[in-house]
């Protein structure tokens, strides 16, 4: 992503719209990816938030959809 390394128990939140969370649930299951991820409903009309702690499958997912709004929760 930006080439920081993040400590353990970071947690990526994306803004997803409806259809994207689709496919982004979708990549995760068809790649058998071994991480946990959330999904839940935004505050945002039509979006979706997916949370998860890899931040392989959080680049993977900007790089097939630029545009994603990331917001970063490091642990204190």
């Amino acid at each position: 992503m930006n080439g920081k390394v993040y400590p353990k128990g970071t947690v990526f939140q994306l803004l997803l719209s409806g259809r994207v969370a689709a496919s982004v649930i979708n990549e995760w299951w068809e790649a058998s990816t071994q991480t946990d991820v959330r999904i839940r409903k935004a505050k945002t009309k039509g979006c979706f938030v997916l949370e998860t702690e890899d931040t392989i499958f959080v680049a993977h997912i900007i790089k097939l959809w630029p545009g994603t709004k990331v917001n970063i929760k490091e642990p204190k």
